[in-house]
């Protein structure tokens, strides 16, 4: 399964401590460059939790490419 994520339930599960549930329910979870570059863009909840292992930053072409390759 391919998940792709916004910025909404990254901050909302960091901010209630609860990121982990992400990566038990789906294993890895992609999002955009400029997902990535928002939440880093303020030190605030999802700061940190954006970089752990199962989570991917990929360009929306190279993701688009993927999801095609996969159908």
């Amino acid at each position: 399964m391919i998940v792709v994520a916004n910025t909404t339930p990254i901050i909302s599960l960091s901010s209630t401590e609860k990121i982990s549930i992400l990566h038990e329910l789906f294993g890895e979870i992609i999002i955009n460059q400029a997902v990535y570059d928002e939440i880093k863009a303020k030190r605030s909840y999802g700061y940190d939790e954006v970089d752990p292992h199962f989570i991917r930053t990929q360009s929306i072409r190279s993701l688009q490419r993927f999801i095609d390759e996969s159908a």
